[in-house]
Order: structure tokens, then sequence, then C-alpha cells
């Protein structure tokens, strides 16, 4: 993503105009969000435990996936 939304450019994913819409509401209600890009800040979820297992694992997932499905 070119920018920490990823609302920028012709082809605006949906999901993330909805994320952007909870986070700004949050915001409004006090509550504090703050937002990391992994391809920006990679030690920040390599740093947290829960999130490093899950990344392990989605990532060996999708790599089988591409992996076996150009065969």
């Amino acid at each position: 993503m070119c920018c920490p939304t990823g609302l920028c450019g012709t082809n605006i994913n949906p999901e993330l105009m909805r994320v952007a819409v909870v986070v700004e509401t949050l915001k409004r209600q006090g509550v504090i969000v703050t937002r990391h890009n992994l391809r920006d800040e990679p030690q920040v979820y390599v740093s947290n435990k829960t999130v490093n297992e899950y990344l392990q694992k989605r990532m060996v997932q999708k790599a089988f996936t591409y992996y076996f499905s150009r065969w």
C-alpha cells in the first residue's frame, strides 16, 4: 500500500474502507488505535507472539496453496 489506510488510487478495496471507518469511529470515542503496516514495520508483527504464530501458520497455508495450484 502506498499510504497508511490503503484508501488511495482508483481501485479502493471495500474492506479497507470498512476498516478505516471503524478505526475512525473508535478514535472519535476516545479509543487509542495504532495501525501498523507489515511491509514497513515487520518487527511489530514478529515481536507479538499471537500475531507471529498466526502469520506463520497463514503464510505456510498460502505458500502450499500457491505451490500446488500451479501444478
